[in-house]
């Protein structure tokens, strides 16, 4: 009976001891998992700082990028502002080029022909480019390929070449086959760089607005902003003020216009006003608004062109376009081979040094002026160029194919007002219709007064063809 209480009772020391040690592992466990969590901070990609690997504890999680105004990553780390992607096309290449200000572009320095040439990294490119400098001529073979740049500018290669490069590091060699083109089209953009940052372009001078007397000042009730985009519209209010885009009104103002808001397809928040009472009682500027047939003229011998708008507020004011257009004519007056209607700036030359001497004098007025272009929507160096309906080419002016599809595309007229928009649409492009008032005489006769009362007779002769 001894033997057997001491066996227990040495059975229960046994099972003390385990748990005790199994505590002290459990301990040590927990220790090292803490260290190892300490340890695997990592760099994160959406923010740029240091941090557990939880979406949860990134100070990015549920911003919004101020770039491409996406969630969930800051504008540091923001992927589309370093690559402009164009995805290829048939018979077509497209070349992605890294833009990005505020980053480093990856450059490798190579040996070609004996020559020095730092090559711009871009893992993402579809074909290698390489001017026309650095090749001999009689290597160079004929391709039917056209590069399609990131702004959408298409631009024709010289032809093919295989080119042996050395990478200067490890001497080893490497046969490359290239695009080779004329001359690199970057430079010439990227000296001007701060006409393309996309910031609120400012035109000298003041414009004071008169109003008619005789109009009694109308003071409207404030329209409720959304409770989904209130946050975001005190964020807009703040950037316009802090642009100077609007001021704070404290005093007392006879003038009062509603608010509205609008969401873009980027998601960005539009805030604009809505000013009807007030555009009945301005008084209008007269100026007259050029026309493509004031540009004809100009355009006999130009063989090149490019195309720009200028980035500009959204207007809600009926003075608006008589004074931009003013100004923005005033300021660009003397310039040789650009013309502007609204806010589209033509540029055209002879050939391609005459169009590239004409653009590089436009960017520096614009520097000069702190006037603002939009990059995105440059057509570069073309042949041919759509402006205002109708397409401008190095053969001279031709129907805009983009005009006559969404007149293709109409719906038959089934009322009056139909007809005559149908009608205007048709007659923009008179110039390249003969015959078109005895074409469009059946139509017009639907929308005369006898012919409203008498009712719709809609034949086979009215037909659109």
């Amino acid at each position: 009976m001894s033997e057997t209480s001491n066996d227990y009772a040495n059975k229960i020391k046994t099972q003390r001891r385990r748990q005790y040690k199994e505590s002290e592992s459990d301990g040590s466990e927990d220790d090292e998992r803490k260290t190892k969590s300490v340890e695997k901070k990592i760099s994160c990609k959406f923010c740029g700082f240091e941090h557990w690997p939880d979406k949860r504890k990134c100070p990015a999680w549920g911003k919004t990028c101020n770039k491409c105004k996406r969630k969930n990553h800051f504008a540091k780390r923001c992927r589309k502002s370093a690559i402009y992607c164009i995805e290829s096309e048939e018979e077509q290449i497209s070349d992605v080029r890294i833009q990005a200000m505020n980053e480093k572009a990856v450059f490798a320095k190579m040996l070609v022909n004996d020559v020095h040439v730092h090559f711009q990294v871009d893992c993402g490119a579809s074909a290698n480019i390489l001017p026309y400098k650095y090749v001999e001529k009689e290597k160079i073979s004929p391709c039917d390929r056209t590069l399609v740049m990131w702004n959408g500018t298409k631009v024709k290669p010289l032809g093919t070449c295989v080119v042996r490069v050395v990478n200067l590091r490890n001497q080893k060699k490497y046969d490359v086959k290239f695009l080779i083109v004329k001359d690199d089209l970057t430079p010439l953009l990227d000296k001007h760089a701060e006409v393309f940052n996309n910031d609120l372009g400012r035109l000298p001078g003041i414009v004071h607005l008169e109003v008619d007397p005789n109009h009694k000042p109308v003071v409207l009730p404030a329209r409720k902003i959304p409770v989904s985009v209130r946050d975001q519209f005190k964020v807009e209010l703040q950037r316009l003020e802090r642009l100077g885009v609007i001021t704070p009104v404290e005093e007392p103002t006879e003038w009062v216009s509603q608010i509205v808001v609008a969401m873009k397809k980027s998601g960005a928040l539009c805030v604009c006003i809505d000013p009807k009472p007030l555009n009945e009682a301005l008084k209008r500027e007269r100026y007259q608004i050029p026309v493509i047939d004031d540009l004809l003229p100009d355009l006999s011998k130009a063989r090149v062109f490019s195309k720009i708008p200028v980035v500009a507020p959204p207007f809600g004011l009926n003075v608006s376009s008589e004074i931009f257009q003013k100004r923005l004519n005033q300021e660009l007056l003397g310039l040789e081979g650009v013309r502007c209607i609204a806010d589209d700036i033509l540029v055209y030359g002879t050939d391609e040094k005459d169009h590239n001497k004409n653009f590089e004098r436009l960017l520096e007025r614009c520097k000069e002026k702190s006037i603002k272009l939009t990059k995105d929507k440059l057509e570069f160096k073309c042949k041919e160029v759509s402006f205002h309906g109708h397409l401008l080419t190095n053969e001279g002016l031709k129907v805009d194919p983009g005009k006559v599809k969404a007149i293709m595309q109409m719906p038959r007229p089934t009322t009056p007002e139909e007809i005559l928009h149908l009608n205007g649409m048709v007659n923009y492009l008179s110039r390249f219709l003969p015959n078109l008032s005895e074409v469009m005489k059946p139509l017009r006769d639907l929308t005369h007064k006898e012919s409203r009362g008498a009712g719709w007779k809609y034949t086979r002769k009215h037909g659109m063809k």
